[in-house]
This record gives C-alpha cells, sequence and structure tokens, in this order.
C-alpha cells in the first residue's frame, strides 16, 4: 500500500522517536491485509477500500503475538499505525471509510505491557557517584589546561552524570544536547558584549544564568529551563565542565553535539549504546558495589525522588516532569521515597490520634446543660458526655482531671507543663470559657511567626497552636474578643530552658 508508504516519508521528521515503530506497523499491517482472502483477489487494493473488518483481524493477530509474547512492540504499531490512520483523514477527509474512521476514534485493543518500574540510587550511592565523577571532571579540566585535547570516553560518562544530577531530565534528552541548545548571559557590571560566545562566557567565569533548549526524541517537543547560577550552582559547574573539556574536541569537526569523542583518529559523537555504565561504576567508584543494575535512567528518578521529598505538592501541582498518573505508576517504587511516605503516614496517624484524645472542651451552651443535669458529687472522666466541673482541679491555664496522672510525667509526679502551654493538647484537661484569655495568649505566643526557627516550631510549637486555634473556633466570637484584652495578665512559664524560646543554657 504506497500511500501509507509515502505519508510516513512526510510524516516521519515529525516523529524522530516513533517514525521506526511506525515502518514496522506499516510493513507488517500490509503483509497481513495481503493474506486476507478479499484483498488478495483485488491486486489494486487502496485507502478508500480499507474497512474495519481488517483493522479487526490484525488487531487480533496482534493480540495473540502478545499473549505468547508479553512486550510492548504489539501495542505500539497498533497505537501508531492509528495515529498515522488518523493524520491521513485529517489532512485528507473522506479518504477513509466512514465507519473506518469511528473505528480510530477509539482506541486499541491491545494492553500498554510495561516493564517493572526501576528504582532510584539511594543517597550514599548517589555521592559516591557524584564524588567519583568530580574526581574524573578535577582530573580533565588539568588535562586541558595542560594542552591535551579530546576527552576520553570516561569523562564524558563523568560529565554526564554530573548533568543528569543536576537537570534531572531524562538521560535521552540529554544525550541529544548541542553546543547550540545552551545560551548564557555574564552577569551584569563586566562589559561583555551580548554576542560574546558561550565558551567565552564559561572561560571567564562570569556567566550569571543559563538557557537550555532540551528536546524530546519521540514527541519532538521542544522547551526551555532557565538555571540560574546561586541557585542552580551544581548545574553550573557541568555546563562549564562540558564546555571547557570538549572545546577542543568542537575545533577538529564540525559536529555541534556536546558529546564528542575520539574513536579511530577522528572525533565524532560518543556511541552510548556502547557505553557500559556498569563498566564506569566498577572503575571508578569507591566504596560498596552499586547496587541493581546501573542504568543512566535511575540518576533521573534519584531527582524527581529528592524533588517529591522537598516539596510534593508543588511538584504535582507543577506537572513539568510528570503527570500525577504517571508518577504514581512509575516512580513511587523508591525505597527511600517510601521509607519517607511511611514516615509521614505515621507521623499524620499520631496527629490524628492525638487530636481524637486531645482536651475535654465544654462551651458555653454545655456548661448550662451540665450544670443545670449533673450532681456536684458525681466523679466523671473528660471523655464521659456527663463531665462533673466540679470535680477538675483548677489549673493556671486549663482544669485538670488527675494532675497526678499526667503524660509528660512518671506516675504519681505532678505534671510539671502546667503552666508551659501544653494542656491544650493534653487528654487531661478540661476547657471552658473562663479559660479564654489563656487559649487566646497561648495561641498568640505558639504562632509560625513568632519562631525564628521553622523546624523546631514544627517539632514544639505547632501541636498547641493547632489545639488553640481550633478550639477557639467553638466559642463565640465576642466572648474570644473579649478574652483578648485579658490575654496579658495570664502567667505562662516559658523558661530560659524551653526548647520554643532557645537552647538549654
Amino acid at each position: 500500500m504506497s500511500e501509507l508508504a509515502d505519508k510516513w516519508v512526510e510524516v516521519s521528521s515529525e516523529i524522530p522517536g516513533s517514525s521506526g515503530m511506525t515502518q514496522q506497523a506499516i510493513l507488517r499491517f500490509s503483509e497481513h491485509v495481503q493474506g486476507q482472502m478479499d484483498v488478495a483477489s483485488q491486486p489494486d487494493f487502496q485507502l478508500h477500500d480499507l474497512r474495519v473488518r481488517h483493522l479487526d483481524a490484525w488487531e487480533m493477530s496482534l493480540l495473540e503475538h502478545q499473549r505468547l509474547h508479553p512486550t510492548d512492540s504489539p501495542y505500539r504499531k497498533a497505537v501508531q499505525f492509528f495515529a498515522l490512520l488518523r493524520r491521513i483523514d485529517d489532512d485528507d477527509s473522506g479518504r477513509l471509510h466512514a465507519k473506518v474512521v469511528d473505528r480510530l476514534a477509539r482506541p486499541t485493543r491491545l494492553s500498554h505491557i510495561r516493564k517493572a518500574g526501576r528504582s532510584d540510587f539511594s543517597d550514599g550511592e548517589l555521592r559516591r557517584l557524584r564524588s567519583a565523577a568530580h574526581r574524573l571532571v578535577f582530573r580533565a579540566n588539568v588535562d586541558t589546561q595542560e594542552g591535551a585535547s579530546v576527552p576520553t570516553r570516561d569523562v564524558l560518562v563523568a560529565l554526564f552524570i554530573l548533568l543528569a544530577l543536576a537537570t534531572g531530565e531524562p538521560p535521552e534528552v540529554l544525550r541529544q544536547l548541542t553546543y547550540d541548545d545552551i545560551v548564557a548571559s555574564a552577569a551584569p557590571g563586566h562589559g561583555v558584549p551580548r554576542s560574546a560566545s558561550l565558551e567565552r562566557l564559561v572561560r571567564s567565569d562570569i556567566v550569571d544564568s543559563v538557557c537550555i533548549t532540551y528536546t524530546k526524541s519521540r514527541s519532538g517537543l521542544k522547551y526551555d529551563e532557565v538555571y540560574n547560577r546561586k541557585l542552580h550552582r551544581a548545574l553550573h559547574h557541568a555546563v562549564r565542565g562540558v564546555v571547557m573539556i570538549t572545546a577542543a574536541a568542537r575545533q577538529q569537526t564540525n559536529e555541534r553535539s556536546l558529546w564528542l569523542v575520539e574513536s579511530k583518529g577522528e572525533v565524532n559523537q560518543v556511541n552510548w549504546a556502547n557505553v557500559s555504565f556498569r563498566q564506569w561504576c566498577d572503575s571508578y567508584v569507591h566504596g560498596e558495589r552499586i547496587e541493581g543494575k546501573a542504568q543512566f535512567s535511575r540518576l533521573r528518578k534519584s531527582v524527581v525522588r529528592r524533588e517529591l521529598v522537598v516539596s510534593p505538592t508543588r511538584y504535582l501541582r507543577d506537572g513539568r516532569r510528570h503527570t500525577s498518573r504517571t508518577l504514581l505508576a512509575h516512580y513511587t517504587n523508591s525505597s527511600t521515597l517510601r521509607a519517607h511516605a511511611g514516615t509521614l503516614l505515621v507521623g499524620t496517624i499520631e496527629g490524628l490520634f492525638a487530636g481524637a484524645i486531645g482536651p475535654t472542651v465544654i462551651t458555653p451552651e454545655a456548661e448550662e446543660i451540665l450544670r443545670d443535669s449533673v450532681g456536684a458529687s458525681h466523679r466523671l472522666t473528660p471523655t464521659d458526655p456527663r463531665v462533673d466541673l466540679s470535680s477538675a482541679h483548677k489549673g493556671g491555664l486549663a482544669d485538670c482531671m488527675d494532675p497526678l496522672d499526667s503524660p509528660h510525667a512518671p506516675e504519681g509526679s505532678v505534671c510539671p507543663v502546667a503552666l508551659a502551654g501544653q494542656c491544650f493538647t493534653c487528654p487531661n484537661a478540661v476547657i471552658t470559657q473562663e479559660h479564654l484569655p489563656a487559649l487566646v495568649e497561648m495561641s498568640r505566643i505558639s504562632a509560625p511567626e513568632s519562631s525564628t526557627d521553622a523546624a523546631l516550631w514544627r517539632e514544639v510549637w505547632e501541636p498547641t497552636y493547632r489545639s488553640t486555634t481550633s478550639i477557639l473556633k467553638l466559642f463565640p466570637a465576642n466572648k474570644v474578643r473579649e478574652a483578648s484584652d485579658r490575654g496579658q495578665a495570664v502567667l505562662v512559664d516559658l523558661g530560659i530552658r524551653n526548647g520554643p524560646r532557645g537552647l538549654d543554657e
């Protein structure tokens, strides 16, 4: 079917990463459709003769092949072939039969089979990889200054590792980078002309920011990322190393690739298919052997995992690297990430449990009902809905059902934090309207803006702040405003050894 071949030639430059698979799909479909009885008897079979039964029969053969050989190739052939037919219909409406067009609007019956996701490198492995790469790059820089020309393949691998860890971009994207994909701007005040070359700016060490244009081979999508020197030091060191170490190699060839190596007396792009990351690791990485398969793609996973740990909400909202679906399906097999997620889950459960067994809060309405219905001699616990107000011991910040049974001290000892504000997170506490001034004052003291150490605030102050702010919402707004005027009269024992207010002395 020459029409399919002609269209493939037309669009192959638009889909460089999928051109080969589309060609295979055309060949396999042509072979299959020629074996069908109605087509075999019709030597001049054209696209307008194509029917849904032809597509269905081919899909069934692919399904059978996928059942016997569980790979992703049959699925990709079907997807690329359907996409080619849709492109033909878009460019020449009416060329395909109407029912064929309707069938193409639905997805293929084949399943997308993915291999198990690769794990990321541990923090220790990343440190050893980065250290080994830095050692090679340092020696290569010294050799370059002494007159050595073309870097070895191992040095290029070291530069690639540093660039991959600094950018988090896929290996196939970084391998396509050329010298022209990097645009640098000088820091102000150096008097360098705007037309100055990247190499001149790098050698003068006056680069302030770098813009890199990345290209995704499969989709052909191009996108730019800007890296500031102060915020992305690792990226600037990697770019500087690549540009300076490969400068002499670029002068010997017309190639613009960043990854140039000498082979058989000629300077060419490095053939990454012949690069063994495992061999490089075993040769240069000190300490324990890198576990699992040594693959460049694991570098990206390590960067993604770190970004997720730092700010998962921002990562998912940004969506620059992955959709949430792709992330959860293929990037959550990191042991480090799972351990971090487990820590967050346990912390969340502890917080919810602490909130569930927190202080007993009695609003003015509930207080009136209790006073009318509960006898003064009745002894109840804070979790009982008929709390006896007279049974609670008066405290400086809140009433306490049992000061000798404090969660902050051994059984039988008096609570040591009764005046330190932790009553408002304690299950022994009973809080009524008369404690509003103390609530307001502790809410003010424990507010995040009152602390200069965010980590310390989260550890010590946050429970009190969350508890007091949530309890205040249960009382009438006018009563809270009135209590605000009396907050300064509340005695709170923070002390010089209290963690939230400074270090122990």
